[in-house]
């Protein structure tokens, strides 16, 4: 077999130079190993002789040239890093217990940014996960990305974000791509303080590369990246006691993403029902519907059921055949 020596000696009576090629025979590979001559990332040795050899002389040597692609350094079959410290983790005082570190360096303009990465590979050599953070993407006609994120094999070989979080700003804008999020065997909690809104929304996205959604630091303003359109939400009333407060509440947001009104209100203290008003009028009751008047009442028949509607305090409706009536008191 062929293998790559990293220093110089005698081999055969023959003087080997740094880098050269010597074919030698199976049975002296362990001899070469022993003596850490091999260049592993440019030997014919198959990672699985590499691995071996490793481990069974990893008291001698324990590391060598990985035959992953881009190379690096490889430590034998099972071999741990054992890091440790009795630092602090304190801004002021450096971060002093960060064991690892993974740095970015600039790149020439125009050429992307670099990525740090931890990244997983399988038994062939491919990666299919990994976990990196940088400032500029790939794309130098995109924004800065700041994040850091989990890339995945999504079946083509090539490794795509599936999960961000950036950093920077006081809150962090968690994100998912190509994704989807399932919650088994356990609950999805949407939580806040008294008096603030637990909120869910719906909404259209934008371009987060559009300077107009840029503030001028150059991070996403994600209220004009995501456009309301629909929220869910326990409102902001007060908690006071006696089961009132953090009413439920469909709102209805306009183009830009301003509240347009609250569609369906339902109070958790009386268990009532407002539609279209907010706060309804229940006069009292408890366990009751208030219908806001119509903006508009139909003008065409419905087909397949019947149109139902309050109008000037009365409930009205409008049936298929055109039939227009008011619903009177029994």
């Amino acid at each position: 077999m062929n293998i790559k020596v990293k220093s110089q000696f005698i081999y055969k009576g023959t003087p080997v130079k740094i880098g050269d090629i010597v074919q030698i025979d199976s049975k002296e590979l362990q001899k070469f190993a022993d003596k850490d001559l091999i260049d592993y990332s440019a030997s014919d040795l198959h990672e699985n002789d590499v691995i071996g050899l490793m481990t069974r002389v990893k008291k001698k040597f324990a590391y060598a040239d990985s035959p992953l692609p881009n190379g690096g350094v490889m430590f034998g079959r099972g071999q741990r890093i054992h890091l440790w410290t009795d630092d602090t983790w304190v801004f002021q005082e450096g971060h002093r217990s960060d064991l690892i570190r993974l740095q970015w360096l600039e790149r020439p303009a125009g050429t992307g940014g670099a990525k740090p990465a931890i990244t997983w590979y399988d038994s062939k050599g491919l990666a299919k996960v990994a976990l990196v953070a940088h400032d500029k993407a790939n794309n130098p006609a995109f924004r800065p990305h700041r994040h850091i994120s989990i890339e995945v094999d999504t079946g083509t070989g090539e490794l795509n974000t599936v999960m961000e979080w950036p950093y920077g700003k006081s809150r962090c804008e968690i994100q998912t791509q190509q994704s989807n999020f399932t919650v088994n065997g356990g609950v999805l909690r949407v939580s806040n303080e008294n008096g603030a809104n637990k909120e869910m929304l719906f909404c259209r996205s934008y371009s987060s590369n559009d300077p107009v959604n840029l503030d001028p630091d150059g991070y996403p303003i994600y209220e004009q990246v995501y456009k309301k359109r629909w929220g869910l939400r326990a409102n902001s009333t007060n908690e006071a006691g006696g089961n009132s407060g953090s009413d439920l509440e469909f709102v209805t947001y306009d183009d830009n993403g301003g509240a347009l009104s609250t569609a369906l209100f339902m109070e958790r203290k009386t268990g009532n029902i407002g539609l279209w008003q907010k706060p309804a009028s229940f006069g009292g009751g408890q366990r009751v519907m208030f219908i806001r008047d119509v903006a508009a009442a139909p003008t065409t028949n419905p087909t397949g059921g019947l149109l139902l509607w309050a109008e000037a305090g009365t409930l009205k409706y409008r049936d298929s055949a055109g039939n227009v009536k008011t619903i009177q008191v029994a």
